[in-house]
């Protein structure tokens, strides 16, 4: 199965400060145990599926109805060089998922360069 050819985008918002990033993304109706996060050097993968099954009436009655519904999230974000991986938090409340990325500084190198 293809996430990105089956699942709509979810709504996002990305933010900078000096010290985090943040990423909310809107998945309304989505438990938190139904979203999967992957998360490597370079992007966040965030996934979500909501299904919801409804049985109304009675086959005695022979009025039964099986409803079923289905709607898959997804979302794909590339990450800047300087993230620490290792200490995103992720709060899922009320229909968001936000993201905090924090920044790590990145070694800048210097190295003076004789001309000949």
């Amino acid at each position: 199965m293809i996430w990105e050819d089956d699942y709509r985008r979810a709504l996002m918002d990305c933010r900078e400060d000096d010290k985090n990033f943040t990423i909310a993304v809107e998945i309304p109706g989505v438990n938190k145990e139904d979203i999967q996060l992957d998360i490597t050097d370079n992007r966040v993968i965030i996934k979500a599926e909501k299904k919801h099954e409804k049985e109304v009436g009675s086959k005695e009655k022979g009025d039964y109805k099986y409803a079923k519904s289905y709607a898959g999230f997804y979302q794909e974000v590339s990450l800047p060089e300087n993230v620490d991986i290792e200490n995103i938090e992720a709060v899922h409340k009320n229909g968001v998922l936000k993201l905090t990325i924090p920044k790590k500084k990145l070694a800048i190198k210097k190295k003076e360069i004789k001309i000949k």
